[in-house]
């Protein structure tokens, strides 16, 4: 680029020349900041070496220019005429990203079109078409894409985007769609020693994402047997453990056993962890730590399953080795964000053993560690804990609300103080306002729905968990919800049993599901079934409210003494659970 261009860079981001770039009022800063823009697209025309005149100079500062001041679709417009009267791939990949972040559906697939049919043999073109498909769901239309990326990668590159693909595919609404698609454009390389394993392994992947468990355990077993030190395969078989799949755990068994990998020992125990059987997974994470002592993944892990343990001391030393592996992280933002973890979970563990001081404390760090709206929060919730609710609540007013990700945060918090102040009507209103902000948000509407729930308002619980299921099909915990709040109050007690059912069936052994199961068959008078159902539930978890609803059927079959002896035992547990105390009462045991 001549000096030429250069200054007209200069003098076009200063506002010298068109009123068209004059900064708005708003923003007392922007001019530096378009000042740097436009010396950025000077820089990027000349790492392309692309000879610029002053026009098409223009027009790549004005499509910049209309992207910063957030018109998307002008920006676009420019930068892809830009793009074709240039010639230019990296004003392509500019105009890509301009139009994946306006959110445009249709924009997004036109540059996607005309920058693959200008460089058809382009993989960035390839990989942006491809990723537009999925997120507009043209499933159908990717496979040929898929298998011509497979095909051009390089050797070195091909292992690597095998890998890739279940996390691409995982946009794609329609999984077994998406398992379908994935399994052909793959079927070429399952008899190549160098891509079979892990062909196999992301085929699995695709199959337990569609909910084909079986057919996902058979591709971890042919991965393994073409490769038995495939980590993917072996990871795909951690997974199906934490579905409860029968035969995964021997597979991952027989990895670990010859396996001299950390990573898959941490992968292992998170599987555990899924499926709450702490007590292995802490060995797998002692495994893990000694493998590979300088994981700070496992180390934070394993220090996290202590503090669950209530195993203290054994959680301060895993931290502060832990401490130790920071400095050595390549970026200063990621050592921030590790040392702020670990000071949490040090606030977190004083709160637990209610060392209020302590807790305080290590607040007072996080902020110093650079993350001041995170310590307020914690200083809030530990005046929560006390029972400080208007000090807590005055803390909460502190957090900021600059952007919608605040906001939520801001309100998640305060919802949470009211639920804990047991103002179950204000945390719903709260809840409301929530879910104004995130309409489509699963977790947002199942929050409102429970809320609705406790103040007794079902019509409001039921609709929300109803949408819930039609937004997300396989949110079990809304079918599990709704079934029980049916079963509860006597209400359509067969749709209700049909739902736990559903709940079950995507997360088998899960004993809360298994005690709405129970409950629910109490409720229809099938009191063995409901006894049999309640004691596997409780004798997995000993929760408070399912050896209540497990006294009160064993009351009804007769069994008073040992009723009347698990509920003064349970209370004892937890004699501020409002479900046990009802019970109590209304059951007329004292405790």
């Amino acid at each position: 680029m001549t000096q030429k261009l250069r200054l007209l860079a200069y003098f076009l981001a200063s506002g010298l020349m068109a009123p068209a770039f004059a900064a708005p009022a708003q923003a007392p800063q922007q001019g530096t900041a378009q000042r740097q823009l436009a010396l950025a697209v000077a820089e990027r025309a000349d790492d392309a070496r692309v000879e610029l005149d002053a026009e098409l100079f223009y027009e790549l500062l004005l499509g910049e220019m209309y992207a910063y001041r957030g018109d998307a679709a002008t920006s676009v417009e420019l930068l892809l005429d830009a793009a074709r009267r240039s010639g230019d791939e990296k004003v392509y990949q500019r105009t890509a990203q301009l139009a994946l972040l306006s959110r445009s559906g249709t924009r997004a697939t036109q540059v996607a079109e005309a920058w693959k049919s200008a460089f058809p043999q382009s993989r960035a073109a390839s990989r942006y078409l491809l990723q537009v498909m999925l997120s507009t769901n043209q499933g159908e239309e990717t496979g040929p894409l898929l298998k011509q990326e497979i095909a051009l990668a390089k050797p070195d590159e091909k292992l690597e985007w095998i890998r890739a693909i279940p996390s691409i595919y995982r946009r794609l609404s329609d999984q077994a769609l998406a398992a379908r698609i994935v399994r052909e454009a793959l079927t070429p390389e399952l008899e190549n020693p160098a891509t079979g394993p892990d062909a196999w392994a992301a085929i699995g992947r695709m199959e337990l994402s569609a909910g084909q468990q079986a057919a996902a355990l058979e591709a971890a077993r042919k991965s393994l047997h073409l490769n038995a030190d495939n980590e993917s395969a072996a990871r795909l078989a951690a997974d199906l453990v934490s579905a409860g799949v029968p035969g995964a755990e021997s597979l991952v068994v027989d990895f670990l056993d010859k396996s001299k990998s950390g990573e898959a020992h941490l992968a292992y125990a998170r599987s555990l962890m899924n499926a709450e059987r702490f007590a292995e997974a802490k060995t797998q994470l002692e495994n893990a730590t000694r493998l590979s002592p300088d994981s700070a993944d496992a180390w934070m892990l394993k220090a996290a399953l202590e503090a669950q343990l209530k195993q203290y001391t054994e959680a301060d030393v895993s931290l502060l080795k832990l401490d130790t592996l920071i400095d050595k992280f390549p970026s200063a933002v990621l050592q921030r964000e590790v040392r702020i973890q670990s000071l949490m979970l040090r606030e977190q563990m004083a709160e637990a053993q209610q060392k209020w001081a302590e807790a305080d404390r290590w607040a007072d760090e996080i902020a110093k560690a650079g993350n001041p709206a995170l310590a307020t929060l914690r200083k809030a919730s530990v005046q929560m804990q006390q029972g400080n609710y208007d000090a807590s609540a005055a803390l909460l007013e502190q957090l900021p609300e600059g952007n919608a990700g605040e906001a939520r945060a801001k309100l998640a918090a305060q919802v949470q103080l009211q639920k804990t102040a047991k103002n179950y009507a204000k945390a719903l209103e709260l809840q409301t306002r929530m879910v104004e902000l995130l309409p489509q948000d699963p977790d947002a509407l199942y929050e409102q729905a429970m809320l609705a729930e406790r103040l007794n308002n079902m019509d409001l619980a039921e609709t929300q968990l109803r949408k819930l299921i039609a937004l997300q099909p396989d949110f079990h915990h809304a079918y599990n919800a709704l079934g029980y709040s049916l079963a509860d109050r006597g209400l359509k007690l067969d749709e209700a049993k049909t739902l736990i059912e559903k709940a079950l069936s995507m997360a088998p052994g899960d004993p809360f599901i298994t005690d709405s199961l129970g409950w629910v068959e109490f409720k229809l008078g099938n009191l063995d079934r409901a006894a049999q159902l309640l004691e596997q539930a409780y004798t997995k978890q000993p929760d408070a409210e399912i050896g209540a609803h497990l006294a009160e059927v064993w009351l009804k079959q007769g069994k008073s003494q040992p009723a009347q002896d698990l509920l003064r035992t349970v209370h004892k547990e937890a004699p501020n659970n409002d479900m046990v105390n009802k019970t109590m009462e209304r059951l007329g045991i004292k405790p």
